[in-house]
């Protein structure tokens, strides 16, 4: 009887989910691309599952950047509409501040903030994959001080055709949904 109602009560709850999304539909799940689970291995599980902590898209539409975990930060790049990865890149220091990241240069750099509550910023080629350290002086923007906010988990498309978010059931997924 127990079984069954936890069965029921589960069923609901995907329900009351999928209901949410109102006028999307989830189309594709964004596994973390670094990670392979191996059960025959003893594995680091602060490395196996590392959660997404933010999301944005860039001011052209084109790509989509996912952030995962700290000290290393994973960024992971995407384009948006194929969902084809541009590169996942590794970046050493306390945090990215995504929302305070940009692309530059025709969408072929992005600069990431990252070392909490401070200026420094990693420029990231994405053709070679170079990253390099930049004063922020020297980037497009300057030595901008932003608040410090809460990372985005949800992000949609200027259209409004794509809605993306961190998902509920699994922290280290992104879900991709299309407007119906």
């Amino acid at each position: 009887m127990i079984k069954y109602l936890l069965i029921i009560s589960f069923t609901l709850g995907l329900l009351n989910l999928f209901a949410q999304k109102g006028k999307y539909t989830p189309v594709l799940t964004i596994k973390q691309p670094y990670h392979s689970y191996n059960a025959t291995e003893f594995q680091d599980t602060k490395k196996a599952f590392q959660k997404v902590n933010g999301l944005k898209i860039s001011d052209s539409q084109k790509y989509l950047i996912i952030s995962y975990a700290q000290n290393p930060t994973h960024i992971a790049v995407y384009l948006v509409g194929t969902w084809e990865r541009v590169g996942v890149y590794k970046v050493m220091g306390n945090g990215v501040e995504i929302n305070n990241s940009y692309f530059a240069d025709n969408d072929k750099v992005l600069y990431i903030k990252y070392d909490r509550f401070s200026t420094k910023y990693k420029m990231i080629e994405f053709k070679t994959g170079y990253i390099k350290k930049v004063n922020c002086s020297k980037t497009p923007k300057g030595c901008i001080y932003e608040e410090i906010t809460q990372e985005t988990k949800e992000v949609m498309t200027n259209n409004r055709k794509y809605q993306i978010e961190a998902s509920k059931l699994d922290p280290s997924d992104v879900i991709v949904s299309v407007k119906k």
